[in-house]
């Protein structure tokens, strides 16, 4: 199918203004310009109650311009009028279905068995692709035959739809993807054979089935090919998963960790090793922060999650004292879970650990003469230093 101009959709809400509203994208001719076609792109979106958003999803998919789309929705039985939205479009949209599912993976994965393209992705129904994401994708895939997977970067928004933040993907095999997650999802696409090749989604994961796919991917040899655009917008908002349930996202991780490392005996990947589970076991410690003034509720669950840590240290041992600069930040950051959760005495026993795991573990330092002021100090302290790490963020 044609992506439809925006004079065909139906008229935006007054309110709404800009991409993907009052704008689109501008029409791709019927060939590519060396006169081969445009290849098919599937996109499946997977919904459920999301009406305040899926609206500017479908729109930003169905306003590319692109010659050869194939769109699908997979709507999960929403009750808050996402049905509703969804017909409107209806005349555009290969295939949609509104039933009960079993969850994101699966949703996912029943749109992919309908779909024909040759290029996959999927769009979260709050989620949004910006301005000629799809002619870039189809370019980047027909310049290089072999790619097999594709990422750019992401915009991260927030519910009004204005830019917070930037998720700079970039290029890698697995060994730097487990050593630091960097592919968005929204800004991912999949030749399908590299899809086929790893069998979907794993139906079992609710957190970072994305990531496991990658990981899953690369372990077939399929190859990154990263392109330096923004191709996504991620939005940030109360019911986001990202944002609701941060520490089963870390917990999920480590879970695909053990997994891995269990049957890997790479020795590449064993050297990336330790840096995966800090990049995990951080996660879920970052998950617990937005407790700090819930202790009294979250106590039992981030004093398990520490223990985890903690115990994941001393079994790797021998492996983290060949690499020192971890070890630190892995104790700093269990000292600094204990102190945000008003326990200073452990807090500044951990600090004092990663100074002797690294001399030159000045963040360690620093928060072991924080902890001295208390518990409401070192929450102001750490407020501040992370506002600050942000701006530099920005500025870079």
């Amino acid at each position: 199918m044609r992506c439809p101009a925006l004079s065909d959709l139906p008229p935006a809400p007054s309110r709404r203004k800009g991409w993907p509203w009052t704008e689109e994208s501008s029409q791709l001719p019927d060939t590519m310009p060396d006169g081969c076609s445009w290849p098919r792109i599937s996109i499946v979106t997977p919904s459920f109650n999301q009406v305040e958003f899926i609206e500017g999803t479908i729109r930003s998919v169905l306003l590319q311009g692109y010659p050869n789309l194939e769109y699908i929705v997979m709507d999960g039985g929403s009750t808050d009028g996402s049905v509703e939205v969804i017909r409107k479009y209806e005349p555009w949209l290969a295939y949609w279905v509104s039933q009960a599912d079993q969850g994101q993976a699966h949703a996912i994965n029943d749109g992919f068995q309908q779909v024909t393209g040759e290029i996959l992705s999927w769009l979260n129904s709050d989620d949004e692709y910006c301005v000629k994401t799809l002619d870039f994708v189809a370019r980047s895939f027909r310049k290089q035959p072999d790619i097999e997977l594709l990422c750019g970067d992401c915009e991260m928004i927030y519910t009004k739809g204005y830019v917070i933040d930037r998720i700079k993907g970039r290029p890698g095999d697995l060994a730097r993807l487990l050593a630091g997650d960097f592919i968005p999802q929204p800004s991912a696409f999949f030749h399908r054979r590299a899809w086929e090749a790893v069998g979907g989604l794993d139906t079992n994961l609710h957190f970072i089935l994305d990531y496991d796919l990658w990981i899953r991917m690369m372990l077939k040899g399929v190859k990154l090919q990263y392109i330096p655009l923004s191709l996504s917008r991620f939005r940030w908002h109360n019911l986001s998963k990202t944002r609701k349930y941060p520490a089963q996202f870390g917990f999920e991780y480590l879970a695909i960790l053990e997994r891995l490392f269990q049957k890997q005996a790479n020795e590449r990947l064993n050297n990336t090793k330790l840096k995966a589970y800090y990049l995990a076991f951080s996660k879920i410690a970052a998950g617990y922060m937005q407790y700090t003034e819930k202790v009294k509720d979250q106590h039992h669950e981030i004093l398990q999650a520490l223990e985890l840590w903690i115990h994941h240290l001393e079994r790797y041992h021998n492996d983290y004292i060949q690499a020192p600069r971890i070890w630190a930040e892995s104790l700093y950051h269990i000292g600094q879970s204990y102190c945000l959760h008003d326990n200073m005495k452990q807090g500044r026993h951990f600090f004092a650990m990663a100074l002797h795991a690294n001399k030159k573990a000045y963040k360690a330092l620093l928060g072991w003469v924080i902890a001295l002021l208390g518990v409401k100090a070192y929450r102001w302290y750490t407020r501040i230093y992370r506002i600050l790490i942000q701006s530099l963020r920005r500025l870079n």
